[in-house]
């Protein structure tokens, strides 16, 4: 199931289809994830911001030279990142997971 719904997030991220996360894909995805959660419309700034903080994030947590990722990379910084919201808790996990595909797979209808 984990793996799964990794290779789904990884493909619904992958927004130009080229096998590859880039950092810009990433990004947009932050951004387009945050507004699914957004009532009102964001302002220019306001979504410059939310991209910095996917792109900081991008930086610090998966591609420090802020290369392309492929799956593989993608894969182990997701398992990690969901980990780390419930450590040992399988079925708050699971209820992570299926939430981010939802969220990924609204976001991308919005790309």
């Amino acid at each position: 199931e984990r793996l799964q719904a990794a290779r789904t997030l990884f493909e619904l991220t992958d927004l130009n289809g080229d096998g590859l996360i880039s950092v810009e894909e990433f990004a947009m995805m932050g951004l387009l994830q945050t507004k699914v959660h957004k009532e009102r419309a964001m302002t220019l700034e306001e979504e410059e911001q939310i991209k910095n903080i996917f792109v900081q994030r991008f930086g610090r947590d998966i591609s420090p030279d802020m290369r392309p990722i492929g799956y593989a990379e993608y894969k182990d910084y997701i398992l990690w990142f969901v980990n780390s919201m419930d450590p040992g808790d399988i079925q708050a996990q699971s209820l992570i997971w299926d939430g981010m595909v939802v969220e990924a797979t609204t976001a991308r209808q919005m790309a």
